[in-house]
């Protein structure tokens, strides 16, 4: 029995699922695309046709079901076929609208070597299909039968065109290298490819990273990565703590999020190095996260430094094996703004914050809720409310107002002059506020919405508002976002509250967070969209963008595949892309509904535990429905309740995207003719069609910054 739970934890960690006879194992093969440069093109109208081959050497297919997507759907069909020599074809029911389509492939096809499938167009059809998967069962022992080592028929996470293999100094410590965009599975083959060094590019005042894997032949007990001294080079020195190494923590998914995902242990969340030995099994990949932060004042040119890695056998022995790589930094001739142009407003729980910091002092929530906003910072990401314990007073002199601004005024400048933020959710009475379900009646002041005096005040309330942020310089930070996703009912009401905001305060972001539709346009001047939802209105779009209202978008438990993501077990370079098409569609911000959605009190709240995201990392709504791996959840709870939040890759991609994003800002500023201001196919031709390597953008965002240093 031991032996048949070691070979199922093996085969959950590959993606796999175990069938209860061990004489038949289960088998999965990863989802299918097809590629051109990197991006997955399936576009078929009138006939069109792809076929692909699946066989696993010297074992037979015992059963087997498929599934794909149908998207962008306007009429006709697609049909499935599946043979087992690829001359003799069996159809089975066709695919014919939007959606998920599931197939089980007839029983007289089994036992057999080979499964051919085959995906035909209707003459007339206008269609997209993809993202297929191959699961099903063939005889044998358990064995591994992880994807195929074909990028153009894998799942992401099994793809192993990429990467290159370090120097190292113990034979049985095996290293390699890749850039930060890849999730690195826990077993794959090492790359073919050679480096002599870890390699990272950044501006000053940037953040950039790499990884490095150690991938022992024996077990080692204790592994570390170290960086030996400060960056040095010709142009100077950079100090030690330029160089931050975390290491890359796993995550079980077991319910994946979508069509497009696998059943796996996925790479995301990004702990600090702690004191405790950290084992690495025998010949499975453990990245480490190499940062590279960089001064605001860092002179151009080349620096580096020695990484140690370092790792001691396992079992008893007391043998230690070190290795050295180079580390090779090259530091652009110009550095990034302190405050970042595109705009951001991310939610955070305080809930959860108290829950699993066990916070019960106010004095401890603020010192806790202080180190979220330095992660908040490092991220280039701003929080909804960045002081949510001090606000401004009121008191009414007749229907005048006296605020006093002085508490908050002292809690903002302070916070936003250290983490430079670039916005923030303005909090406003009178104007009532709610979502789909339900929203408020209106009043200020005790006065309510209906008495003539609610008007006067409301107009003498929102003027002195506007005033004092136009005198502190933060009218073009505060965002007023007091309805959430109306729906055409709630439609009068919302706009009769923007009609109110534009009468007594036109300078202030009036946010909605709702695609443009002709029932809102001339009522917020600051739309946010869902992404797979930004075209549902065209003309609406079109007026929108005639008026000059700013368009931001966002992310939350949709969109799901095939658009860019926020889910752990969707590629991680998505959410980098995600910024790459928000440049391309002229969007000017981002919103992500909460960083922190830890627990589920549908699911744990009667047993009285917390959710543990290590290990459940399924975000879900109040009622139970999943929302997705992820959504909501780019922190990770720390694991001392004394200690910060912990990162993610996602966070990561996150802030890659927003300083890529700055790269492109400046150089317009410079040249906006450059050909380089358009967003290359290979990176992103459309909303659902981008890249899911890291490799396009690495070398578009080098061409921006020669671009810039030429133009400097």
């Amino acid at each position: 029995m031991k032996r048949i739970l070691v070979f199922a934890a093996i085969a959950m960690a590959l993606g796999c699922v175990f069938a209860v006879d061990m004489s038949r194992h289960a088998f999965q093969y990863g989802n299918a695309y097809l590629y051109e440069e990197g991006v997955p093109r399936v576009i078929w109208k009138g006939g069109e046709c792809f076929a692909r081959t699946h066989r696993l050497e010297g074992r037979c297919f015992l059963d087997a079901k498929i599934s794909g997507i149908v998207y962008n759907y306007r009429r006709g069909e697609v049909r499935i076929q599946v043979s087992t020599d690829g001359t003799e074809w069996v159809d089975l029911p066709s695919a014919a609208k939007q959606g998920l389509h599931r197939r089980t492939l007839p029983e007289n096809l089994f036992p057999c070597r080979e499964l051919h499938l085959r995906f035909v167009a209707g003459k007339k059809s206008s269609l997209r299909f993809a993202r297929y998967q191959l699961v099903g069962t063939v005889d044998g022992e358990p064995c591994d039968t992880s994807p195929p080592r074909d990028p153009v028929s894998t799942n992401h996470l099994f793809r192993a065109d990429y990467g290159e293999l370090l120097p190292s100094d113990s034979p049985a410590l095996r290293l390699w290298c890749a850039e930060s965009g890849w999730r690195v599975p826990r077993r794959r083959t090492a790359p073919a490819a050679k480096a002599k060094e870890v390699r990272v590019c950044l501006a000053a005042n940037e953040t950039e990273a790499a990884q490095i894997v150690v991938c022992p032949e024996r077990a080692l007990s204790d592994v570390r990565v170290v960086p030996l001294g400060p960056l040095t080079g010709v142009s100077g020195e950079l100090p030690i703590s330029s160089v931050e190494v975390l290491r890359v923590g796993y995550v079980p998914v077991r319910l994946p999020t979508d069509a497009t995902c696998v059943r796996a242990d996925y790479p995301d969340p990004l702990p600090p190095q702690d004191g405790e030995a950290f084992p690495v099994p025998a010949r499975e990949n453990q990245p480490f996260w190499i940062r590279v932060r960089t001064p605001i004042g860092a002179r151009n040119g080349i620096y580096g430094c020695e990484l140690e890695v370092t790792g001691r056998e396992a079992g008893g022995g007391s043998r230690e094996l070190k290795a050295r790589v180079p580390l090779r930094v090259e530091v652009f001739g110009f550095a990034l703004p302190k405050v970042m142009t595109c705009r951001s407003m991310l939610g955070l729980n305080l809930p959860d914050v108290r829950r699993y910091h066990g916070i019960k002092d106010p004095v401890d929530e603020h010192r806790v809720f202080a180190r979220y906003l330095r992660e908040f910072a490092r991220y280039r990401i701003s929080p909804y409310n960045p002081a949510p314990w001090t606000k401004w007073s009121v008191k009414w002199n007749g229907d005048e107002p006296v605020f006093d601004w002085s508490e908050w005024d002292e809690a903002v400048s302070r916070i936003l002059d250290e983490h430079n933020f670039n916005s923030f959710r303005l909090s406003l009475e009178g104007l009532g506020g709610g979502n789909s379900i339900s929203h408020r009646q209106r009043a200020i002041g005790g006065v309510r919405e209906g008495d003539p005096r609610y008007q006067v005040r409301m107009k003498a309330y929102l003027q002195g508002v506007e005033r004092h942020l136009r005198e502190k310089g933060w009218l073009d930070k505060a965002v007023v976002y007091w309805f959430d996703e109306p729906s055409p009912k709630d439609y009068p009401y919302v706009m009769s509250g923007f009609k109110m905001l534009e009468s007594y305060a036109p300078g202030l972001a009036r946010a909605i967070t709702e695609e443009p539709v002709k029932g809102l346009v001339g009522g917020p001047n600051l739309w946010c969209s869902h992404t797979h939802r930004l075209y549902d209105f065209p003309e609406a779009l079109k007026e929108v963008r005639g008026r000059s209202d700013q368009l931001w978008w966002y992310l939350c438990w949709l969109p799901k595949a095939p658009y860019a993501t926020l889910f752990i077990d969707h590629p991680a370079v998505e959410l980098r892309t995600w910024l790459w098409q928000t440049w391309q569609e002229n969007v000017t911000g981002i919103l992500i509904w909460q960083v922190n959605h830890w627990h589920s009190s549908y699911l744990y709240g009667k047993s009285g535990r917390l959710q543990n995201p290590y290990m459940d990392p399924m975000s879900r709504h109040s009622h139970g429905k999943c929302f997705g791996n992820g959504d909501g959840l780019l922190f990770y709870p720390p694991k001392n309740r004394n200690d910060a939040p912990v990162g993610s890759m996602r966070l990561e991609m996150l802030r890659d995207g927003i300083e890529d994003y700055e790269y492109l800002t400046m150089l317009k500023r410079i040249d906006r003719m450059s050909p380089l201001l358009k967003v290359p196919a290979d990176i992103s031709a459309d909303l659902t069609h981008f890249t899911i390597s890291p490799k396009p953008i690495e070398r578009r965002r080098l061409e921006l910054a020669r671009a810039i240093e030429r133009g400097m």
